[in-house]
């Protein structure tokens, strides 16, 4: 059995539509560009590489090795969209549970629960909502889901 560690692509690319921000995401996918379909993308255990967090200089990228099709030299923002620009953020199970807020204060105050693959928001006296499913990744993003069309979590 197989076990996720990290949002699929098109997990992140819902909580991306629904205005959550990359930089919550501690994981990335790279698109390494292989022929090879199962090999085009690769889950890597840091952070998305993006133009904001670049290790270094981009116009240093520039190399005689990359080439436009007209056989000019790419330059230091082509070559960086050629290797990181179709790169995805992911979200560990724990950068996920992270996006939750540990209480809702309507008129009454709601906490989070987590049991067995379930999320819920209770209290005392009543329920306030409840993702329950198989797959605790799915029920996680269709809580986030649920927050953000009530206007209940803040997104970008």
């Amino acid at each position: 059995m197989i076990q996720q560690i990290a949002t699929t692509r098109e997990q992140s690319n819902k909580l991306l539509e629904l205005g959550i921000s990359s930089n919550t995401a501690d994981m990335s996918w790279h698109f390494t560009n292989m022929k090879s379909e199962p090999l085009q993308w690769e889950l890597k255990t840091s952070r998305l590489v993006t133009k904001e967090n670049f290790f270094g200089k981009i116009e240093k990228l520039a190399s005689p090795l990359y080439k436009r099709s007209n056989g000019s030299p790419m330059t230091g923002e082509e070559v960086f969209d050629r290797i990181w620009g179709k790169d995805l953020p992911a979200w560990s199970l724990g950068a996920l549970i992270k996006l939750l807020p540990e209480y809702i204060d309507t008129y009454e105050l709601f906490r989070i629960a987590i049991r067995h693959n379930d999320i819920i928001y209770l209290n005392d006296n009543r329920l306030l909502h409840v993702e329950e499913g198989d797959d605790m990744f799915d029920n996680c993003i269709n809580m986030i889901v649920w927050f953000v069309r009530n206007n209940t979590l803040k997104v970008e």
